[in-house]
């Protein structure tokens, strides 16, 4: 599983597979072409320090897992051109 850090609340949880999807086109494609089911899916939201921002925990398959640390952030044009870090979650 991984988590990423800093999702503004005004973005719904239930909206960010298709958001990242939609954004990221290295990812949409490997998830596209993944025999795997959960590939990346939404599994809960964890509070922020921040009281403006929530992090979500996902599962992620492993390829989309080494796309996303090899291009260092999940990128969210359509919330204010924000990048978004994915780390390890266990």
């Amino acid at each position: 599983m991984g988590i990423l850090k800093g999702v503004p609340k005004d973005v719904p949880a239930e909206d960010l597979v298709k958001i990242i999807r939609h954004q990221n086109t290295e990812i949409a494609e490997i998830a596209n072409d993944s025999i795997d089911i959960n590939n990346l899916s939404l599994r809960f939201k964890h509070n922020n320090r921040n009281e403006n921002f929530y992090n979500a925990v996902f599962l992620v398959g492993p390829k989309i897992y080494r796309k996303i640390k090899e291009m260092g952030r999940v990128c969210m044009p359509c919330i204010d051109h924000q990048r978004i870090h994915l780390e390890n979650f266990s």
